[in-house]
Parts: structure tokens; C-alpha cells; sequence
């Protein structure tokens, strides 16, 4: 299981190290904590955060580099990047402790633009 704190690592994107971005990359099954997104046009697809289990994780391009990307059970069609999530982790952590991410849609009509 993922742990958040746990000693950086390096990973290589485009022939280039990188330190201090990102801890090894989750596996499937760790936990990670996502963010909360409310939408003013979408509502249906707001979304609470906290804690989520991986059931993805590929490589793709940021910023010029390739980079991981994971993507959690509650929210499979969100693709998250690693390294910019990882930066996260300790905030997130004591934001939403044990509470488990979830969806939060608003239903309202003024909140989802057609």
C-alpha cells in the first residue's frame, strides 16, 4: 500500500532524471487521496475528495515529458498526473483523513449547461 511520506525516489521521462517530483509510483490497489472539482457548467460531475484506490497507472506526455498518470476507483474517467498529485499528498491527507472519495453530482439545471 502506498504510504504518503514515503522516501522519494527518481523515475526517468525523456532521457532525464527527476528527484523530489514524485515518490514511487503507485501500484493498482494503493491508496492515494484526490482532490475535491466542482463544476459551474458540469455539476453532474462534481466530486468530493480523499482517500482512492488505483486502478490505473500509464505513462504519458506533460509538459513535454512522460510522465505517470494514475486514475482511482471512484473516478475512473479522470486521469490524474502523479507527480503533480504527489506534491499534494500530505495537504490532502490532513484535509480529508480517513474519508473516502466520492461523487458529489449537482443535479441543479443553472449548473449544467447543455
Amino acid at each position: 500500500m502506498f504510504r504518503v511520506g514515503m522516501k522519494k525516489g527518481f523515475f526517468m521521462s525523456n532521457n532525464m532524471m527527476h528527484n523530489a517530483i514524485a515518490t514511487e509510483v503507485p501500484k493498482v490497489g494503493d491508496i492515494v487521496y484526490v482532490p475535491s472539482a466542482a463544476y459551474c457548467d458540469h455539476g453532474i460531475d462534481d466530486r468530493q475528495g480523499g482517500r482512492a484506490e488505483v486502478v490505473e497507472v500509464t505513462m504519458s506526455m506533460s509538459a513535454g515529458n512522460m510522465v505517470p498518470f494514475i486514475r482511482v476507483k471512484p473516478f475512473p474517467f479522470v486521469r490524474y498526473n502523479w507527480p503533480n498529485l504527489f506534491s499534494e499528498q500530505t495537504t490532502l491527507e490532513a484535509r480529508f483523513k480517513d474519508n473516502d472519495a466520492r461523487p458529489d453530482p449537482d443535479y441543479r439545471a443553472e449548473f449544467n449547461k447543455p
